[in-house]
Parts: C-alpha cells; structure tokens; sequence
C-alpha cells in the first residue's frame, strides 16, 4: 500500500490540503461510511512520509475492519479505490472554489434550471463585476457564458426583446476565441524556438493581418493588444515592437491574474535577455526594471513566497549593474520569503556573491565557511564562488585543495546533470591554467610567457559550456 496510487497522491499534499481533506471526508455531505472515515484517520496520521507499519495490508485491515475480521484483500482494494475517488473530489472541490468565475458560472447554470429570475441577475452582476476586472483569457470566457445563459433565461422568461444577450455573448466569444489563440501561438512559437517544433504560423499571421483592420474596440482591448505585441515580437523581433509592449504591460499588468501576467512579463524578459546576449548592454537595465515591476507589484510572489531561482537571478542582474546597496537591501527584505527548506542556503550563497563582487573576499569567504549546503546546485555554486575567491586572494595552496575536492565531488555525485558537471570540470580546468601561467608570469621570458597567454585566450574563446566564463576571460586579461 505504501507505493498505491492513492499514497503517491495523498504525498503530493500540502499540511493544510492533508488537514482540509480530513474535514472533507468527515461530512456526511460527501461521505456516510464510518469505515471511510477510519481510514482517512489512519492515512492522516501517517502523512507526510508514509513509511508508518500501520499502512502495511494488513493493519490497514485490522485497522479498519477490526482485528477479529478475517483479512479480505478485496475489500482493502475496494476500500482504496473508495478513497482515491473521494480524495479526486476533494481535489476538484478545491481547484472549483479558487476560480470564482467558476463557481458564479456554475450557479447561474443552476438557477437558470431553476428559472430563479432575480437570483440570477443578482449573481449574473456579480460575475460580470469580477470578470470585467481582469483581461485575462478565463475572465472572457465566463463573461461569454454568463451572456448566453442570461439570453436563454430571459427568453424562457419570454423577455426577449428586452437585452442584447446574445450580441455580448457573441462579442466576448470573439475576445475569448482570438485572446486564446493568440496566447497559444505565442507558446508554440516560444517552443519553436527553444526545441525546434514545427509550428504553421500561417493562420496566426493572417489572424495577425486581419486584427489591423478590426474593430478598435476589440483590437485596443488589453487582453487582445499584448498578445498582438507579444507574437509580433517573437515573430519578427522588432524592437519597437518590445517598447509598445513595455509600455502596455507598465499600464495593465496588474488587471491580469498573476499566473497570466507572470507569463506575458516571462516573454519580455526572455527577449531582453536574447538582447543581452546579442551585446546590446541596455537591455541589461531594461530587465532589471522589469524584475522590479513584478516585485513591486506582487506578480512574482506565489502565495506571498518567492521562488529561490528568482531569488538568484534578480541578484545576478542588479549585480551585473553594480547594485550593491540594492542588492543588499533586496537579499533582506525577500529573505523570509523564500520556502524554509532553502531560505538558509540562497541567502547565503547570494550573499557571498554580492560580498565577492564587492571583492571583501573574506567576508565572503567567512560566510561560505559557516554553511553546510544541502541542495547540490547551490553546493556547486558555492564551490565556485570559493574557488574564485582562493584565487583572488592568492591562497594557492587553498586552491589546489579546493580543485581536487570540487572535482571528487562532480564525478562522484549522480544528482549533477551532464551538462553542470561539465561546465563546472571546465572552470576548475581553465581556472588551472590561469593559476599557473600567473606564476609562470616572472619566471618565463616574456615573448614565451605571451604566447602561452594567447595560447589559452583563444582555447578559452573557442571553449563551450564554461561555467563562469566571463569571470575567467576578465582575469586573462588582468593578466
């Protein structure tokens, strides 16, 4: 039982979803079997792990059915495949109270059975009051559903000719069907991109030429205008057509559902950071104050938490802008932000990386001494950070230990990705090289010594997939 379907789904639950789907199998509204309950007290005291000798077969069965009860595999089976479906619904019951859209929806389709007039018009308002607060996709559709029902009451109601219910749901049809085509285009040419799908863009192009020469009032909708600019932008990569799409984004991000928005700021940052690496420094900025909107207005934050990834790569921009009374600021505030699980290790490993770019390599020496990392990435990153610090400071003999114990660490650990493990062997291997050629700098003749310098720029130049490559290049040139 311990590897059932139905422990592998009660595992990916939160304490509180654990806690809520106790009290849901608790009401007699969805449950009426005592054994069913004992049961989900049993699973209940077993979370989070799982791993209690109570969920063995058979002392689920004495459990639940008495020890005097011959063991009936049967029914254990059945009593499961009861839970799984109970837990199916509890999921369903909490995903349908977090859209209210949804549940407006579905009690305007009851009271329209119904033929309850002034019920529904006063939760028909509702819903369009909350959709027309946003411009996401959803937001469009439930307005589309709530006109058509309101044209089918009114005309059982025989009150046809008193609304335009019809026209309006046709209207937010046309924003719903356009808006989702245009988001699901923009994704697929995303994916083109990255990993090559094949994607047709010959419907959306003509959707594209089409909307230039449609009604303003659909067109200049927010929902339809940054989707426009969005696809434009990933088709044809005009950079005015990134500004227009900065500009609508500045004046309507916060009208978006978070996960919405959070998408539609993730193809302009993808498309600043293409910038980047094309060399056109500004966009170096222009990411930055992008990052600072989605701070400033919460779309970043899940649940008021804020993913460590995030967490690092906010740091590693300011950084690169010379932030450094920013960053540090940064670092503090969102600190208790971060999951626990992590909190610890991304700010200290961040921290250490604002000390080294302010080169107080002791102090981030001394910070990176006092932590024992648990997630490899950051256990790799924290290497490197170490290794360039031995480096700056000239403790070579610190050095050298560090590279065979970084090294040991990249070929023994299976949790390393090909890709980290090789990118990382590459740094301790340059870094190397630049260790000795740095002592070899006043012991060989200098024609000798240049050569070899030249030697290991065009190798380093030509080398792929280096971790800390610009670092590297930066202390070549010192040299």
């Amino acid at each position: 039982m311990h590897n059932s379907r139905l422990i592998l789904l009660l595992k990916s639950l939160s304490p509180g979803e654990m806690r809520q789907f106790l009290l849901f199998v608790e009401s007699p509204v969805v449950n009426q079997q005592p054994r069913l309950l004992k049961f989900a007290q049993l699973l209940h005291r077993a979370y989070p792990g799982f791993s209690d000798p109570l969920l063995e077969k058979t002392s689920v069965h004495a459990w639940v059915y008495g020890e005097d009860t011959p063991f009936q595999a049967q029914a254990l089976y059945d009593l499961s495949a009861q839970m799984l479906r109970l837990l199916e619904q509890f999921l369903a019951y909490e995903q349908f109270k977090s859209e209210p859209g949804a549940t407006d929806l579905s009690l305007l389709r009851a009271l329209s059975s119904h033929s309850a007039g002034a019920h529904f018009d006063r939760v028909y308002q509702r819903l369009l009051d909350t959709s027309m607060a946003g411009y996401d996709t959803h937001a469009a559709y439930y307005r589309f559903q709530a006109h058509q029902l309101a044209d089918t009451l009114t005309s059982r109601l025989q009150n046809r000719g008193q609304h335009d219910h019809l026209a309006r749901a046709a209207d937010h049809l046309d924003m719903f069907y356009i808006a989702s085509r245009l988001r699901i285009s923009c994704e697929l040419l995303n994916r083109h991109y990255i990993i090559k799908t094949g994607f047709d863009t010959g419907p959306t192009d003509a959707l594209i030429v089409w909307l230039a020469s449609a009604d303003p009032a659909l067109v200049n909708t927010p929902l339809i205008a940054i989707y426009v600019q969005v696809y434009r932008m990933l088709r044809w990569q005009e950079e005015s057509v990134y500004q227009h799409l900065a500009q609508l984004l500045d004046a309507h991000a916060t009208a978006f559902s978070r996960q919405e928005a959070y998408s539609l700021f993730a193809y302009a940052q993808n498309y600043c950071i293409k910038r980047i690496n094309e060399g056109k420094q500004p966009y170096l900025e222009e990411l930055f104050r992008l990052y600072q909107q989605l701070l400033d207005t919460g779309i970043l934050l899940e649940e008021g938490m804020l993913a460590h990834e995030h967490y690092k790569n906010i740091t590693t921009v300011a950084l690169r802008l010379s932030r450094f009374e920013w960053v540090q600021t940064f670092l503090a505030q969102y600190k208790s932000r971060l999951h626990p699980d992590v909190q610890e290790n991304a700010w200290t490993y961040n921290q250490s990386v604002l000390y080294f770019e302010q080169k107080q390599y002791r102090e981030a020496l001394k910070l990176l001494q006092q932590v024992v990392f648990t997630d490899i990435y950051y256990h790799l990153s924290a290497k490197s950070i170490l290794l360039k610090v031995y480096y700056e400071l000239q403790e070579d003999e610190s050095l050298e230990y560090l590279i065979h114990a970084f090294r040991a660490l990249l070929r023994r650990n299976q949790q390393i990705s090909g890709f980290h493990t090789a990118s990382h062997l590459n740094l301790i291997r340059f870094t190397v090289h630049l260790m000795r050629l740095r002592e070899q700098k006043n012991k060989r003749k200098p024609a000798e010594w240049e050569a070899r310098r030249d030697e290991l720029s065009a190798r380093l130049m030509a080398a792929k997939g280096v971790s800390n490559a610009d670092w590297l290049r930066k202390k070549l040139a010192a040299l």
